[in-house]
């Protein structure tokens, strides 16, 4: 850093420093002040990401990330934010599960997919899968209720075809189709 130049920084890190205006620091406190700033900058992103919804740690490293915070900060934040207990990947995995299942269900293959997209390691999905102890068929039959009446005026085949298209597509196995095909067309 060449003499003479100047940083903004927010004024509570400056006060909290005992920096006075127009005072003049070494490379190393510049460094300092500048991290300070950008650590309380990100963590107010990270506090308005969470109040959207719950994230996964993956998911905030990545918005943190992206919003050019870099490692060290973001480390810091995650490691926070873990501490507070605003970060928790497997109750994250558990929530996800729960809000899915409630508004948009899914099968458990889809379920797996989706968590794995948000940052949960494969075991941790596993887990929360298990602990949800999920009926599929009971799921795929309630879907299958809502979705039939709609389908009223095609024939059979074509009912057939685009209910086991529908329950594939949200996940479900090839033997709860199955299931589902023998108890609403019995041949």
């Amino acid at each position: 850093m060449e003499s003479g130049t100047t940083f903004i920084v927010d004024t509570n890190i400056a006060y909290d420093a005992g920096i006075a205006p127009n005072l003049t620091l070494v490379q190393s406190e510049v460094q300092a002040l500048l991290d300070a700033d950008d650590l309380m900058a990100a963590k107010q992103v990270a506090t308005r990401q969470l109040s959207y919804r719950p994230r996964s740690v993956s998911e905030l490293r990545h918005t943190l990330s992206l919003r050019g915070f870099g490692t060290h900060i973001i480390d810091q934040v995650i490691e926070r934010f873990r501490e507070l207990g605003y970060l928790d990947d497997a109750d994250f995995a558990r929530r996800w599960i729960q809000t899915r299942e409630q508004l948009a269900p899914r099968g458990t293959r889809l379920l797996k997919q989706e968590l794995r997209q948000k940052g949960i390691d494969a075991d941790l999905a596993d887990e929360a899968l298990a602990d949800a102890d999920l009926d599929e068929l009971e799921t795929a039959t309630r879907i299958a209720e809502r979705r039939l009446p709609k389908m009223n005026g095609l024939d059979r085949d074509t009912q057939r075809r685009r209910l086991a298209g529908y329950l594939e597509r949200r996940g479900f196995s090839h033997e709860i189709i199955r299931q589902i095909d023998r108890r609403f067309f019995k041949a």
